[in-house]
């Protein structure tokens, strides 16, 4: 099963034994699950979030790559990369590549012009990568209304040197359907999970307007 999308939790989606080569991914903020005010109850919460959605990924390549912002709070930096880091690692991934995502130069108070990107492996591999350290490419939201999306560009990159024409890309916070895009245009097939009801109507839009588009090229 391949070019679906599930509204739902991808806890769930795991559920089903779907079969795919590669994942690459961008979690939720707190925010996105309903937190905003970040205290250490919150952090614990958020950390074993994080766990129990990540420990259910088993991609047949061995590869996960993983976008992820730390986060300006209460006067000190929230570092979410290191906890993905640590998280991973108690779940038998090495960390494999760290790269950034140089998204602004403006200065904002409450959010980083940067995010990390990085690839954990649990099959060791000589393949050398060709990819930069830093990726910059200016941020550009998907709509007004949803702007937690990642970079097309980038994650083309990511995807084609990780799998092969024919395989299977997994998103299991897929949003704006960034990932499928990216997929269909490099003739992969992509499954995503999104538990958002109008943030997964997005994505099926946004999906269905690049297959059309693809017709013409």
């Amino acid at each position: 099963m391949a070019n679906i999308l599930f509204n739902e939790d991808c806890i769930l989606t795991q559920t089903k034994n779907l079969d795919y080569h590669y994942v690459i991914t961008s979690p939720p903020d707190f925010d996105e699950i309903g937190e905003n005010d970040i205290t250490d109850e919150v952090i614990q919460k958020y950390k074993l979030f994080l766990t129990q959605r990540l420990g259910t990924l088993k991609p047949i390549n061995g590869r996960i790559t993983i976008f992820v912002s730390d986060r300006k709070a209460n006067g000190t930096v929230n570092q979410k990369h290191v906890w993905i880091k640590e998280i991973m690692e108690d779940l038998g991934w090495n960390l494999q590549t760290q790269k950034i995502w140089v998204k602004t130069e403006e200065i904002d108070q409450f959010r980083f012009g940067y995010t990390f990107i990085l690839t954990f492996n649990n099959k060791f591999s000589r393949k050398a990568t060709n990819l930069a350290d830093v990726f910059n490419d200016k941020f550009k939201a998907a709509t007004k209304d949803y702007s937690y999306n990642f970079s097309k560009n980038i994650v083309k990159q990511f995807i084609n040197v990780y799998t092969n024409e024919g395989e299977v890309v997994y998103d299991p916070f897929i949003g704006s359907g960034t990932t499928a895009v990216a997929s269909i245009e490099l003739n992969r097939k992509y499954i995503g999970a999104e538990i958002n009801k109008h943030t997964y109507n997005l994505a099926q839009q946004t999906i269905l307007q690049t297959k059309q588009l693809n017709k013409f090229i």
